[in-house]
């Protein structure tokens, strides 16, 4: 529901995956439901590429992770949103990598609106930023940028951060 009414507040943006349509259906037994049709991401998530064992080309690292960078500024510069679960399974290629895919930054049911956001933890442990930790402070704009950096990471050595957890205690 929340990321419903987060897309909804938003006006089309390039690197945002597009919501076209959202419906609600109850069924019998009470149980609500909504569902979107959204954009087609046919070069599936940035995760796939390191999972599937393709190590993207630095060139190609740098192009995407100056998109998503360009996609966060627009959510929290125009949108005035804060992603807060950003994620390499949360940046989407709109056609293959080796057809010159786009990113598109998409799951936004953990988002908040960064006029007031709250003190409430959201998002991946392993991809909040350490003032969040240390000082208690509000997920925002900072634990969005501390995740794209960590997710440059995860594409550069071509695995997941969390993989090397031993590293970040």
């Amino acid at each position: 529901r929340r990321e419903v009414q987060t897309m909804v507040g938003m006006r089309p943006c390039p690197k945002v995956m597009t919501y076209y349509h959202v419906w609600f259906h109850t069924f019998d037994d009470g149980r609500r439901f909504s569902f979107a049709q959204i954009e087609l991401c046919r070069g599936g998530s940035l995760l796939g590429l390191i999972e599937g064992g393709r190590c993207p080309e630095l060139k190609d690292v740098r192009r995407l992770i100056r998109e998503a960078a360009q996609a966060l500024a627009y959510i929290h510069d125009v949108a005035k949103k804060a992603h807060c679960d950003l994620k390499l399974d949360n940046m989407l290629l709109d056609k293959p990598l080796d057809e010159g895919g786009s990113v598109r930054i998409g799951d936004f049911g953990c988002a908040e609106d960064a006029t007031n956001l709250s003190p409430e933890q959201r998002g991946h442990v392993v991809y909040r930023a350490p003032e969040e930790f240390e000082t208690k402070s509000k997920p925002g704009s900072t634990q969005d940028m501390w995740a794209l950096g960590l997710c440059a990471v995860e594409l550069i050595l071509g695995t997941k951060i969390e993989n090397h957890a031993k590293y970040l205690e």
